[in-house]
Parts: structure tokens; sequence; C-alpha cells
């Protein structure tokens, strides 16, 4: 096909995409930009519209990969030359829809956990007042027992079992589950250095959350989010990335990087049905103990 033919078909499918499909500016300069490339391809190689396979799409799309193009670049050229062999056949043009193209799966990006070094830091802060000891110990929580914010707030002062197989017992945790979480040493000694602190934190009474506000009540997800910036900040570490769950996930990629089993960690995260009773860590779950105690190592 002629390049003046070309140029016909993409100004009518640039009009089909701005006032039928009603695609953005920024979508169609990309769609077009596609195009002109995908046709160009064509010509160097003699191929008219009409003889156009899904064989030769996805050489095309395969070549762009070799050249380093992203896995969201690829799969939007698909797009646009899908969208636009759709178009000329719906104009009743003789040409082959490709139906199905093998494209690079997408990368999904990995969250930004914690180094060990980092990790340090935070919970070698010196506890020297009650705020930045009952901020250490909101961290220690996610970080050492993988707690969600939404438990972390929610946790009670009868969850906390400081004394002989100390644990926290999460209640109704996310899809309804509740379940055990042995503490190890480093955060049971964090945890009780915070029990001492959290006396004054209270105020007209007590409300009978574990962690409280500077106000003596339930601290909140917002709250939360504020502490966790301001305490890594406090031991010198960058804060971009940086949110609640960061600290959750870190818990279970340095479990799994130490060797954990990862049934284990998915039963600590509460992934998994767990049936709770008050005996079950009495009964002494020695893999769940061994599991947490590597991040004292």
């Amino acid at each position: 096909m002629a390049k003046k033919a070309d140029l016909q078909l993409l100004k009518e499918f640039e009009h089909y995409l701005l006032y039928v499909l009603r695609r953005s500016p920024h979508t169609i300069r990309a769609y077009m930009n596609d195009l002109e490339k995908f046709l160009r391809h064509c010509r160097q190689n003699g191929l008219e519209l009409s003889k156009i396979t899904s064989s030769h799409v996805q050489q095309f799309l395969n070549t762009l990969s070799i050249q380093g193009l992203s896995v969201s670049t690829i799969h939007r050229v698909a797009s646009s030359i899908k969208t636009f062999l759709n178009f000329l056949e719906q104009q009743g043009l003789d040409v082959h829809v490709p139906s199905r193209l093998h494209l690079p799966r997408p990368l999904k990006r990995l969250p930004r956990f914690l180094s060990y070094e980092e990790v340090n830091r935070i919970f070698s802060l010196p506890l020297d007042n009650p705020i930045i000891t009952r901020n250490v110990a909101v961290l220690a929580s996610m970080y050492y027992c993988g707690l969600r914010v939404s438990e972390v707030c929610n946790l009670k002062v009868e969850d906390v079992w400081l004394g002989n197989n100390p644990h926290l017992n999460v209640r109704m945790g996310k899809g309804g589950k509740d379940r055990l979480v042995p503490l190890s040493l480093k955060a049971r000694e964090i945890m009780e250095m915070y029990t001492h602190a959290r006396y004054s934190l209270l105020k007209n009474g007590d409300p009978g959350f574990f962690f409280l506000s500077i106000n003596g009540k339930k601290l909140d997800s917002s709250a939360v989010y504020r502490l966790t910036l301001s305490t890594c900040k406090e031991a010198g570490i960058r804060t971009e990335g940086i949110h609640p769950h960061v600290f959750r996930h870190s818990f279970a990629t340095h479990l799994l990087q130490k060797g954990a089993n990862v049934r284990i960690v998915q039963d600590l995260l509460g992934h998994s049905s767990l049936t709770t009773t008050s005996r079950y860590l009495h009964l002494g779950d020695a893999e769940r103990f061994r599991a947490v105690s590597l991040l004292d190592e």
C-alpha cells in the first residue's frame, strides 16, 4: 500500500480515536506514533495491510522487545495495532486481526522492604521518652509480628501477653481471621518498655487499646503513618517509599531470606485459616517460635 494511502488511513483512524472511542490526546499521539512505525516496518518488508498476519505482528513486537522497549510500551503497541486493524475491518477492508499475541508479562513492582541495617537503626533508638517508646513499639509490632495497620490500632491490652510464651492475640484480622503471633526476645523487650511508658499516655481513664495517642485515645491509621515517617527520620532512614506496610512486608521478606518455612510465614501473616485457642501457644509450637526468633539474630 502506498505511503499516501497509509497517511489517509491514519488520518481517518485518528478521527475515529478522537470522536468515536474518545481517547485522550496523549493516548492518540502514542497510538499514531506506534502505527507510523508499524506501517514503515510493513513497507520496508514489502507487506500490504491485507497480507499482514498474526506472525508478522508478533515479529514486529519481538523486534521492539529486542530493542529494549519496556513491557508496558510493547503492550501499548500491540493494542495500537489491533485497534487499528479492527477499525480497518469495520471499514470493510480485507485485513486479519490478530486474536492471540504472545506478549511479555508486566513486571510486578516489588514493594520496598527495609535492609537489616535500617532495621537495626530503628530498633536501636534510645527509648528515653514515652512517645518514641510507643513509636518504636508500634513499628516492632509490624516488623517483628507482621501486623497490619488496622490490627495495630485495634490491639487491646488483654491481647498482649508478656509472660511465658509471650505473644499477641490478633483478633479478627483481615478476612475475619484470628491468629496468635509469638513475640521474639527483642519484640518482647520493646513491648515491656512500652507497657511501662503507656501509663504516662493515659488521660481520662483507660480506653483499653494497647497503643495510645498523645491524648490517651485509640491510635488511628493516620497517626501510625505519621509516626512511621517520623521514627524513620529519627533513625536516619530515607523516607521515600516508606509507609507502615513496609514493615509487615519486611517481616515476611526477612523471615523467608533467613530460611523460615513459607507456610509458617503465611500463617503468621494471617493469610490462611487458623483456629485460635488459648492453649495453642501453651502446647508449644517450636517452629513458630523458631521462625520469629530468627529476627533477633
